[in-house]
């Protein structure tokens, strides 16, 4: 079966996203610190998210458990999961997005606000105000200006699986997020 180049193209931007020193390679160890990060970020109640991380690292390297991947191995993992184990692979994005999800919800209300938003994507290097207004709108869809569990839910899962051109294309895109402008 062939893959949707726009679902290779998707897939290279979170394979980009996770290369945090652009040389090609991502690395089980930066993956854990990426997620460290996070929970310092978020404290305590985000340390569920490193655990969902070993899942996802296990789901990142399918075919045969290696401490670094490179880009044609990571879609050659994701290829095959899309193919053998669609189910399998959104059970796990599920979980780890709901995770987030609770970690990001600071104030616990059961939404997440653009201040919010912005606190989670200036925690991984993207500060870009304008570009991160423009992708929390892309979640809103229903434009109240905070993201439910579902719409979070619901988009990254969209964006990761779908082969939709129009799922949110600028997410995961760190050229986007350095000269995005209104």
């Amino acid at each position: 079966m062939a893959i949707p180049e726009n679902l290779i193209q998707k897939w290279t931007k979170i394979f980009n996203y996770r290369d945090t020193d652009n040389d090609g390679v991502v690395r089980e160890t930066d993956f854990e610190g990426y997620t460290r990060h996070f929970i310092q970020i978020y404290g305590p109640k985000a340390e569920p998210v490193l655990e969902i991380n070993k899942i996802l690292w296990g789901t990142m390297t399918a075919k045969e458990y290696k401490p670094e991947i490179t880009l044609p191995e990571f879609l050659d993992n994701y290829t095959y999961l899309w193919t053998q184990d669609r189910c399998g692979l959104e059970e796990k994005l599920k979980r780890y997005t709901n995770l987030c999800f609770d970690a990001i919800d600071t104030n616990g209300d059961g939404g997440i606000s653009l201040a919010e938003y912005s606190v989670y994507q200036n925690s991984f290097g993207i500060t870009n105000h304008d570009y991160i207004e423009h992708i929390f709108k892309q979640i809103d869809v229903d434009d109240n200006g905070v993201i439910s569990r579902e719409e979070f839910v619901g988009e990254v899962l969209e964006f990761v699986l779908s082969e939709d051109k129009e799922a949110i294309p600028d997410m995961y895109d760190h050229h986007k997020a350095k000269t995005f402008r209104k």
